[in-house]
């Protein structure tokens, strides 16, 4: 990983990379009931790209298209831990 920015806070998360060669894992602490936005845009140039945001129990609540920009929106349902997780894989 190199050119990663990042920042944390208790509501949010950011993240920013000029190049990606790894996984990258971004916990969220929910409470029941809350909603989960994340809000992206990515361009590649060479390689691939993918976010996917994972529930407590590991199972996949949303696949993010590379290349794409927008917000998706999950509900926490019970609460717990969820994870996104970006993973860059260089050609």
């Amino acid at each position: 990983m190199v050119g990663a920015v990042g920042s944390n806070g208790p509501n949010h998360a950011q993240e920013s990379y000029h190049y990606l060669n790894g996984t990258k894992s971004i916990d969220i602490g929910t409470s029941a009931g809350q909603t989960i936005d994340v809000t992206y845009a990515s361009t590649v140039k060479s390689g691939a790209l993918s976010l996917q945001l994972l529930d407590p129990s590991k199972t996949q609540m949303a696949d993010i298209a590379c290349g794409t920009s927008g917000t998706t929106e999950i509900s926490a349902g019970n609460g717990g831990t969820y994870h996104l997780v970006i993973t860059g894989t260089k050609n």
